[in-house]
């Protein structure tokens, strides 16, 4: 065992509160080392004066507090969790409103080459009056449903 792993081992030995295989290496540690050795000796210590301070109870609330405070040093800070909801918040929209207008896109291509696949075949077909009126309602501000409309209603 190295020193790392004892010192934080140790407080768990002078409570008696390690494993068989954790206390025989924690021990096996201790007899080579004077600097964990001083460790326990400083913990032994404290644990004798505090077991020779008189019982006291806590506060009202004592836990309740002592418990929020934890969790408040735990908790992350809330200004770089908010930045990080933003942010990803913000990517969100972003992909969204490319897939939207991508989507759009291809829609008013789709739209278009049907368009004028429906009006070229129709034509085709028409007389020359006919298709003089459809290409001059189709240049002008009449949209392309009236105009759509207009031809399969001439079917």
């Amino acid at each position: 065992m190295r020193c790392r792993t004892c010192r934080k081992k140790l407080s768990c030995y002078v409570d008696d509160e390690l494993s068989g295989l954790d206390r025989r290496a924690a021990e096996e540690h201790l007899a080579s080392c004077a600097g964990c050795r001083a460790g326990v000796v400083r913990l032994r210590a404290i644990r004798k004066a505090f077991a020779r301070l008189p019982d006291a109870s806590p506060r009202p609330f004592f836990y309740e507090r002592l418990m929020s405070r934890m969790a408040a040093e735990e908790a992350p800070a809330p200004a770089r969790e908010g930045w990080r909801a933003f942010g990803r918040l913000a990517a969100a929209a972003v992909l969204l409103i490319a897939v939207l207008g991508l989507s759009l896109y291809w829609v008013d291509q789709q739209f278009d080459d049907q368009t004028q696949g429906i009006l070229a075949r129709y034509l085709e077909q028409s007389s020359e009056e006919d298709a003089t009126e459809v290409s001059a309602i189709y240049r002008s501000d009449v949209t392309r449903d009236a105009v759509l409309d207009m031809v399969i209603q001439e079917k």
